[in-house]
């Protein structure tokens, strides 16, 4: 196997771009998600996340339409 040759200044520039990355990921702020299951009984029917209240609500309503029973988690990230 043969290895590219790294530089210092390749090493630097790298740690440079990871940590201006890093820092942008930092200064988000969180996002909300949501999962949503559907069950027939206790059996799970599909499973589906929503990126936004619009999508959620969509799904939810999907869920109800089709006479599931239905859990929405919120997670953050």
């Amino acid at each position: 196997m043969i290895f590219p040759v790294v530089t210092t200044a390749d090493l630097s520039e790298f740690m440079d771009d990871l940590h201006a990355n890093g820092q942008q990921l930092q200064d988000q702020e969180p996002k909300t998600i949501y999962y949503i299951q559907a069950f027939i009984g206790n059996k799970a029917q599909w499973d589906e996340y929503a990126m936004d209240k619009e999508e959620r609500d969509q799904l939810v309503k999907q869920a109800i339409d089709a006479g599931f029973t239905f859990i929405v988690e919120t997670e953050l990230y």
